[in-house]
């Protein structure tokens, strides 16, 4: 009896220890397939989810609750971002920018730009939108708050300028895409003249959410289907590539022009024709400045080039909304004040 209750007791050790080890092995087990599960599905949610949550969550981690993430998140992600497939945003992968001014009669330089954008791919994304304002507060408000990722924003600066930028564009601009269609091929229209539809004020809230204090009057819109740019038996399933061609008059004594992205860029160069500026005998001096993620290039202080013809700026940095390069010109040999030639001048 005794013998038998001994290996009845090993036999319960044993099955003990077996049942311990298999609920060790299980929990072992759960564990690693729960890892295996995060790691098959995580990424397969965060894809499913609205790029702006995403972000959301993110910043809030980072940056903690505070205020701001809105602007900072329509930056970041081109557009408003609250689609899960990502059709409400643009990025550019790599950007161009040319500038050329020319001196006119007066105190006017004619500023004639063209750039294009390559994109990620915008998809069912066809209208581009050109926004001009006098209003500050509506710039801003454009660059976070509109309805369209694919856009250009001009800054102007008297009513001549607000009242003339419908006919200025209808004038110079020229677009041309390079698209996917539906079977993903790929085509593209070389720069071809292009006049826009001007939006009547009325549906202004279709195209960017304004704030009711804000004056309605002082902004432009006008927009223009990309898809009217692509072959008619084509159905276009992506936006690949925007080149804009346009021009518009700034003031000469304004001393400056200045080219910020209208989303996320990677921008490679930015260059200034500059040779036909000076008018009458003049000449000029220039200084270029840059505010980029990756603050390469010419710093903020450095000397002036008199009469370079051409500059050229090889950025090779991402760029959002708000970074900008700007090219500041002045007569060459003008008078400095005391304080100036104490400082040594230009160093």
């Amino acid at each position: 009896m005794a013998v038998a209750i001994a290996v009845l007791a090993l036999l319960l050790a044993g099955l003990t220890g077996f049942c311990v080890a298999l609920f060790v092995a299980r929990d072992r087990l759960k564990d690693w397939a729960a890892r295996q599960l995060l790691d098959v599905t995580g990424p397969t949610v965060v894809r499913s989810m609205p790029p702006r949550e995403v972000l959301a969550v993110l910043l809030a981690r980072l940056y903690g609750e505070g205020v701001g993430h809105d602007a900072l998140s329509t930056g970041l992600l081109g557009g408003a971002g609250r689609d899960p497939q990502a059709r409400d945003t643009a990025v550019s992968r790599l950007t161009d920018a040319r500038f050329t001014l020319t001196g006119l009669d007066g105190n006017v330089v004619q500023a004639e730009y063209s750039w294009t954008h390559n994109f990620t791919g915008v998809r069912h994304n066809h209208l581009f939108v050109l926004f001009g304002t006098l209003n500050l507060e509506i710039l801003r408000a454009v660059v976070t708050e509109r309805v369209y990722p694919l856009f250009e924003l001009w800054r102007l600066y008297n009513e001549e300028q607000l009242e003339d930028f419908v006919s200025e564009l209808e004038r110079s601009l020229k677009v041309g895409i390079v698209y996917r269609d539906s079977v993903g091929n790929v085509h593209s229209v070389a720069p071809t003249p292009q006049a826009g539809r001007e939006v009547a004020l009325r549906d202004f809230d279709k195209y960017v959410h304004l704030p009711d204090r804000l004056d309605r009057k002082e902004l432009r819109i006008v927009e223009l289907d990309l898809h009217d740019l692509a072959d008619d038996d084509h159905v276009v399933s992506s936006v690949e590539s925007l080149t804009i061609t346009a021009s518009n008059r700034v003031r000469r004594d304004l001393g400056y022009i200045t080219w910020s992205p209208p989303h996320p860029c990677f921008v490679r160069s930015v260059s200034f024709d500059v040779e036909q500026l000076p008018t009458s005998g003049e000449s000029y001096e220039y200084l270029l400045l840059t505010a980029m993620l990756k603050q390469g290039g010419v710093p903020l202080e450095t000397d002036w080039v008199a009469d370079p013809g051409r500059i050229e700026f090889e950025a090779d940095s991402w760029m959002l909304p708000g970074h900008g390069v700007t090219l500041v010109w002045r007569l060459a040999n003008r008078s400095r004040p005391a304080a100036y030639a104490e400082r040594g001048g230009d160093q």
